[in-house]
């Protein structure tokens, strides 16, 4: 049997309420992929029928607000005159919203401003049954919350999955290197405008760096074995986007990274390769690597820096993720670290450098 709240309120009612309040974080997260991972039952629901519920769930949460504004009156330190004035002010204002209203709030017990009335007062049960509500209404947002990262996160690796399975152009041909630069710099320019894309830059960047520049006086960068790895936050790459498509930001930029990068992940030692140059971090679930590829060479990569670097001073946000020399027994030599493979590149083309730079 139900447990009565009180003034006809019981779980089913809260029950009620927590399921528009969920459809309605759902959507303000603006998941249009979660649409693939949509159970039957949501499949076979009209789209009228689900906007239905996310408008119900606006003015349920819209409801509760209001409960709480009364509440926050009632024990507010004000002078009495001044809070029951304010209080009666309030639930004149819920009187009309509930009039326009009145079948979503009977449906989730919030129709009857009385039962919370004595919320404001020490041990009441309105005290108790407006913390239920309260709970119920954080609980859908963690949820929502985590829902949308974790299917963000999965959606994220299977972009790099499929990525790093099509064809990739070696970095070997002047073609192909100032393609790169190209769609390096068209990607660096358009995005810089957005601050929530800097870390994301300045760690591309970092790693290119370091890759030429070791940190450590023990490595070398004309070493075929020196490789660095770059991990980060699988969010950074989908909490910049905006758009409607809340992924075309981190489509956008796995294409950039694996233009130098190649994931390292899925590898079952990856942890215990790894000795920290930089920072700490653990390597979890939601973090992705990526190493240098080996078929570029550092001159190929002084090339690619020399696009990125004059776009530096304009970041405002330092690099993100940590960057490590990964064990030579983990990975691939790089055997063209001397530019060995690499197409001869022609004469003029250091006063084009220059002109980059």
């Amino acid at each position: 049997m139900v447990e009565s709240l009180g003034a006809g309120v019981d779980d089913a009612a809260i029950d009620r309420f927590g399921f528009y309040a969920s459809k309605t974080y759902v959507s303000a997260l603006s998941l249009a992929s979660l649409a693939d991972d949509e159970d039957e039952e949501e499949r076979q629901q009209k789209p009228a029928d689900l906007e239905e519920e996310k408008r119900r769930g606006k003015i349920a949460l819209e409801a509760l607000d209001r409960i709480t504004t009364v509440h926050s009156i009632l024990r507010s330190g004000t002078t009495p005159e001044a809070s029951e004035k304010q209080r009666l002010q309030q639930e004149e204002q819920y009187a009309a919203f509930a009039q326009n209203n009145g079948a979503v709030l009977e449906e989730c017990g919030l129709l009857d401003l009385g039962p919370f009335v004595d919320a404001g007062v020490s041990g009441g049960d309105g005290k108790e049954l407006l913390e239920r509500y309260v709970a119920c209404r954080d609980a859908m947002r963690r949820e929502a919350h985590h829902s949308s990262m974790l299917h963000r996160q999965t959606v994220l690796r299977e972009l790099i999955d499929e990525a790093g399975r099509s064809e990739i152009q070696q970095l070997t041909t002047v073609e192909s290197v100032r393609d790169a630069m190209g769609k390096l710099q068209h990607f660096v320019r358009k995005n810089i405008p957005r601050i929530g894309t800097h870390s994301l830059i300045a760690g591309l960047i970092r790693i290119i760096d370091q890759q030429l520049h070791p940190v450590s006086a023990e490595d070398d960068a004309e070493d075929a074995t020196y490789v660095v790895r770059w991990t980060f936050a699988g969010s950074v790459l989908t909490e910049a986007c905006t758009s409607e498509d809340e992924l075309e930001f981190a489509r956008e930029a796995v294409g950039v990274l694996l233009l130098v990068l190649v994931s390292a992940d899925g590898r079952e030692d990856v942890e215990s390769g790894v000795k920290a140059v930089e920072g700490g971090g653990v390597l979890d679930a939601t973090q992705l690597s990526f190493d240098i590829r080996k078929d570029i060479s550092n001159a190929n990569l002084r090339r690619l820096l020399s696009v990125l670097k004059p776009e530096r001073a304009r970041l405002e946000t330092r690099a993100t993720g940590t960057c490590s020399v990964v064990d030579a027994g983990m990975v691939c030599r790089r055997l063209n670290v001397d530019g060995r493979l690499d197409e001869p590149w022609p004469w003029f083309a250091a006063l084009e450098f220059c002109n980059i730079l």
